[in-house]
C-alpha cells in the first residue's frame, strides 16, 4: 500500500489527493453518463477504498434490475468522483458479477459501517460489485463543481 500524505496546495482550486481522505469518508458522490440522455446522473453511494481501487456495491433488484448509475458504467465507464468536496476522474473495470468479489466487499463494508447499517441497506439484497480505478494519489484533483444548491455538476 502506498504511503498516506496530507493535501498539499497545488494550483488555485487544485490539491493532492491522499488515501487517507478516500480510507476515511463515509461516502462519495459519482457521476455517470446517462445511458439514454448523454446527460450527467448523479448517486450517493457508499464505498470502500483499498489500494487504489474504490469498491462499490449495486442491488440487484427482484425483478433482475440494477441500479440505474451501474447501468450507465456499463455503457461508459468513465464517472466524477467526489469525496469531502474534492472531484477527480474514475473508470469502472470491473462490472461484472462475481461471487468472490462481492463476498470481499461485503467484508470491506461491513468493517467500514458496521454490522447493523450494513444489514438495514445491504444485508438482504443481491448485489453486482463494482470496481473504480483512482487516480495515483499524486494526481491533481480539483475542488468539486458545484451546481445550484451545492449539487455536482
Amino acid at each position: 500500500m502506498r504511503d498516506t500524505c496530507a493535501w498539499d496546495q497545488a494550483g488555485e482550486g487544485e490539491h493532492q489527493m491522499t488515501e487517507a481522505l478516500l480510507t476515511k469518508a463515509s461516502n462519495l458522490y459519482i457521476e455517470t453518463t446517462g445511458r439514454h440522455s448523454g446527460q450527467a446522473a448523479r448517486a450517493h453511494l457508499w464505498y470502500a477504498y483499498e489500494s487504489g481501487q474504490l469498491y462499490l456495491l449495486s442491488v440487484v433488484y427482484g425483478d433482475g434490475r440494477t441500479t440505474h448509475w451501474y447501468r450507465n458504467l456499463r455503457e461508459a465507464p468513465e464517472c466524477l468522483v467526489e469525496v469531502n468536496g474534492q472531484a477527480f476522474e474514475a473508470r469502472a473495470t470491473s462490472l461484472e458479477p462475481d461471487a468472490e468479489l462481492e463476498a470481499r466487499v461485503r467484508e470491506m463494508f461491513r468493517a467500514k459501517y458496521g454490522e447493523r447499517p450494513y444489514q438495514n441497506w445491504f444485508g438482504r439484497d443481491a448485489m453486482i460489485p463494482v470496481v473504480l480505478e483512482v487516480p495515483h494519489p499524486e494526481s491533481p484533483v480539483r475542488e468539486a463543481p458545484l451546481g445550484e444548491a451545492g449539487q455536482l455538476r
